[in-house]
């Protein structure tokens, strides 16, 4: 608008002097003067007919920007390229297309007739009619106005207005400005393109068109998920840039749409994001021998963010569509809720280089991680037939998380799908470890363990099942027999009584997965949380674990333990469950009403068939002695003194062991139930290791 003043104001100061320069000629030249104006006009009026009319069909004025801001929500990059676009589209279509992001203090009356008036004040348009179609964005509003002029009106119907001014809005929360404003441009030509392509059409056919807006929709979203990412790169580089040269790195679009709150790293200063190969990778200067991504200015490459770069990159042809997107999905879910990055690659050859470096190599060139230490996990899965296997690699604060003993656990569990060829399967499985491993610290953490124990309020929970039978070690039939004699000892001595079947302790010792299991479930009766668990981990060997809260302790001496667990591991180390499960729950209902657990028939059995053989052998030679020395036995004085008095008993003493908690293990080795640890046994680990671009990681891998 200043301009257009200034431009009047000249205006005005050159027909002033005009008029006093005539004031000041003769008589005598004014009529010559008047002759040659005139003769001007003419020639120009009829040139202008002929070659230069204003608007006349075929032209508009492409000198002005057609991205209109009011408080600079575009940098200048970002409104260059939409004015590109801009451009391409009058040229093909004859339309002219403006934008606009404006803010409520920016105008007065409706958006619609502001809209409309700024396009009409700055001279827009296409032809003598100059027909043309405009949006306006208000970012305190978050409304959309499109105002169609002239041709336009005939072109787009008034339905494309009313759905795409509700529908263009929704790309602000991810894109932002610019993403509004290349929604619009987008589903403007996909219209157009939809409906006069070929020139063909006319809007009465479109009119009768089946299509379904929902498919352009879904289509066109995608597109501009794509060129909002495109356009935005190259845009905020100088910014970025300088903010990571001052070390106080801004929040990029990746790091927003990946839904984390980190300051984010810049996007490669020397890349150009539009090349990309089919896997959308980029695609650097590189060597021959190397892959498209892999750049060659080592020295000078700079880590930077790249939210768009799929997380799940299957050259090796592992996965069906729908498991390709089943993982994307659950990635993306790990992500938005840890703010940690992670990311599935597959391939069928390393190029030339170890494993480790070139799993480590792609992570960095390729933008992985989230923030400034670029936190996250990529599984690496090389299917070359002559040296199979994976690298698990880890990043930024994610390096402490991946320790060598977790790192094995988790290769183990790995191989097996690994080994069955249950490649997506095992895929899903590593991600849900890496997910537990974010949140809870421990890869196999069981789905009761709370993700912040720290916080942890102990309660009792009543409706639980006190038969928790993970392991599956029992029928529906068994549980429900159990179930029934847990009742029943509960409601006869007031205890809780629990009998768990696990496959595994999740890293934690026997006692500590006990006691976690136990308290973090609600298990226990009264302020002391009375009661006695069974816990029954059958991993690469069978164990039989007990431990006793409250008054489940008072009776649990160590003679009553040792009793306890060695006749219920007597059944459970054979594989044979519900019996040795019977046995711990008739042992402890006799504990508790008697205050002793009985002694095996066995031992029983046997300590009567020893002590009747000691004493036929003793008795057999005091009867010889006796024999040997026979003579009258006459009573001696005070002889009585012998034959009464009481007879002094030392009862078997009965330690209690803790007030608290009482615990004793035993295990068995056992073929049943075993697990294979992988081809190697163990895992090559490697404690930040560096890359070829200096970042450091910390990795496992494994053959299969």
């Amino acid at each position: 608008l200043m301009n257009n003043i200034n431009t009047n104001k000249n205006k005005n100061n050159n027909t002033n002097r005009i008029l006093s320069s005539k004031r000041i000629l003769s008589t005598k030249y004014k009529a010559i003067l008047n002759r040659v104006i005139a003769l001007t006009v003419v020639l120009a009026f009829a040139l202008g007919m002929i070659a230069f009319p204003v608007n006349a069909e075929g032209e508009w004025d492409e000198t002005i920007y057609r991205v209109y801001t009011s408080k600079e929500q575009l940098s200048q990059a970002e409104i260059d390229s939409l004015d590109e676009s801009c451009c391409e589209f009058v040229e093909t279509w004859k339309l002219d297309m403006v934008m606009m992001i404006t803010d409520s203090e920016d105008y007065d009356g409706s958006l619609e007739d502001s809209t409309l008036a700024f396009y009409e004040h700055n001279g827009f348009g296409y032809g003598e009619n100059h027909d043309g179609v405009v949006c306006c964005y208000d970012e305190d509003t978050k409304e959309c106005s499109i105002v169609l002029v002239g041709a336009a009106k005939d072109k787009l119907p008034q339905s494309f207005v009313d759905e795409n001014e509700e529908y263009i809005p929704t790309f602000f929360e991810k894109h932002s400005y610019f993403g509004v404003m290349y929604a619009f441009y987008l589903v403007t030509v996909d219209y157009m393109e939809e409906n006069y392509g070929d020139g063909s059409k006319t809007l009465a056919e479109v009119a009768g068109s089946d299509d379904s807006s929902e498919d352009i929709q879904e289509e066109i979203q995608e597109d501009a998920t794509e060129a909002a990412d495109t356009e935005t790169t190259d845009d905020e580089t100088s910014d970025e840039e300088s903010a990571a040269t001052t070390g106080d790195a801004s929040a990029s679009t990746g790091s927003k749409s990946l839904g984390s709150d980190k300051s984010a790293l810049p996007v490669d200063p020397g890349f150009d994001f539009t090349e990309r190969n089919e896997f959308g990778l980029p695609i650097r200067d590189h060597d021959e021998d190397k892959p498209c991504w892999y750049t060659k200015e080592l020295d000078s490459f700079k880590f930077y963010n790249d939210s768009y770069i799929p997380r799940v990159v299957d050259m090796a042809d592992l996965f069906s569509d729908e498991e390709e997107e089943a993982i994307a999905e659950k990635i993306a879910t790990v992500t938005a809720e840890t703010g940690k990055d992670v990311a599935i690659y597959t391939d069928t050859s390393s190029y030339g280089m170890d494993w480790e470096k070139f799993c480590y190599d792609f992570y960095d060139m390729c933008g992985y991680g989230i923030g400034e230490t670029r936190d996250g996990m990529l599984l690496y899965i090389d299917m070359d037939p002559g040296n199979r296997g994976w690298v698990a690699d880890s990043v930024g604060v994610c390096e402490d998380m991946y320790t060598e003993e977790i790192a094995n656990e988790m290769d183990d569990e790995l191989y097996e799908y690994m080994a069955d060829a249950k490649y997506a399967d095992g895929v899903l499985m590593w991600i849900d470890c890496v997910n537990n491993l974010y949140t809870k610290g421990i890869p196999f953490a069981p789905e009761w363990l709370p993700e912040d124990t720290d916080s942890f309020v102990r309660t009792q929970n009543s409706e639980i099942t006190r038969v928790y039978d993970d392991a599956n070690l029992f029928n529906e039939g068994e549980e429900t027999k159990l179930a029934d004699e847990i009742r029943d000892i509960s409601e006869k001595y007031g205890i809780d009584v629990v009998i768990h079947s696990t496959r595994r302790t999740y890293g934690m010792t026997d006692d500590d997965y006990s006691d976690a299991f136990y308290n973090y479930n609600g298990y226990g009766l009264g302020d002391k949380n009375d009661g006695i668990l069974l816990t029954i981990v059958k991993d690469n060997e069978n164990r039989t674990n007990v431990t006793a809260y409250g008054k489940g302790v008072d009776k649990l001496t160590k003679v009553n333990l040792n009793r306890l667990v060695d006749q219920t591991h007597a059944k459970i180390s054979y594989d044979y469950y519900i019996e040795g499960a019977e046995i711990f729950l008739k042992n402890v209902e006799h504990m508790e009403r008697t205050g002793r657990v009985n002694k095996t028939t066995a031992g029983w059995f046997w300590r009567i068939i020893i002590a009747a053989v000691a004493g036929w052998i003793v008795g057999g030679i005091a009867l010889s002695i006796a024999k040997s020395k026979m003579a009258t036995i006459s009573g001696a004085y005070g002889a009585d003194k012998y034959l009464t008095g009481q007879q002094k008993v030392i009862p078997v003493a009965d330690t209690l062991i803790s007030e608290h908690t009482t615990k004793r293990k035993i295990q068995r080795s056992s073929d049943s139930g075993s697990r294979s640890s992988g081809s190697s046994g163990s895992s090559h680990y490697v404690s930040h290791a560096s890359s070829s671009v200096g970042g450091s990681h910390t990795s496992s891998s494994r053959h299969f």
